[in-house]
């Protein structure tokens, strides 16, 4: 077996993009939308792209700690509770940002090969949105919000407990920010199953335009009015 030989090249796989905060549930969802479409399609998690990424620059740590200088290349979560609120500053160096930018090329690079993609990720702020609108222009996007009430979240981070209470409730204004969504699922309310069927049905008969069409055009917008 040949396994370079090519033969006819397969169309353009399509993208389902689970936008949410930690522990909203995306990752139950990506797994009933695997078992529930008749399609083959990859699950593509930030959580385990993540486990690439050296740890020795990656720092989580109070404000007053200095920043260990190969962090400050990386990613550097520094964090502190004030009244009852978690003051969180989030920042990412030449590094973290290749990396991310790598991410979002995978994305791409395996749904021209044909593959069918159900990405798990949180984008937070115009940034964010704008650089993955970008990366992945001109390709059959589902943008779907993941939503959960905070008290639910909450109760999922601290039985987790791998995660930073109160890290969800910093996120969701952010993902929510100049975001427009094809659909947005509740997992506080429904079932991850009824949440896939959701989605399937929004496959079945996608927006014209859709939601990352829609922002491409708001984003170009902006540009030329600068």
């Amino acid at each position: 077996m040949d396994c370079n030989s090519g033969g006819t090249s397969a169309p353009t796989g399509n993208i389902i993009y689970l936008n949410g905060t930690s522990s909203a549930g995306k990752s139950s969802l990506a797994g009933a939308l695997q078992a529930m479409l008749a399609d083959p399609y990859l699950h593509f998690s930030l959580d385990r792209f993540n486990g690439m990424f050296p740890a020795r620059y990656v720092s989580v740590q109070s404000f007053e700690e200095p920043i260990p200088p190969l962090a400050s290349e990386g990613i550097v979560l520094r964090h502190e509770w004030v009244d009852d609120q978690l003051r969180l500053d989030a920042a990412m160096g030449p590094v973290a940002r290749r990396f991310i930018a790598g991410m979002r090329q995978c994305v791409r690079a395996l749904a021209l090969a044909g593959n069918h993609v159900i990405v798990d990720d949180v984008l937070c702020g115009r940034e964010f949105l704008a650089e993955c609108v970008a990366a992945l222009d001109g390709l059959p996007v589902a943008f779907i919000e993941v939503h959960c009430p905070l008290p639910e979240v909450a109760r999922r981070e601290r039985e987790r407990g791998d995660r930073l209470l109160g890290l969800a409730a910093w996120q969701l204004p952010r993902i929510r920010e100049d975001a427009v969504y094809d659909l947005t699922v509740d997992t506080g309310r429904d079932s991850p199953e009824e949440c896939a069927r959701r989605v399937a049905r929004l496959l079945a008969a996608p927006p014209h335009p859709s939601a990352f069409e829609r922002l491409r055009q708001s984003l170009a917008g902006e540009s030329r009015g600068r």
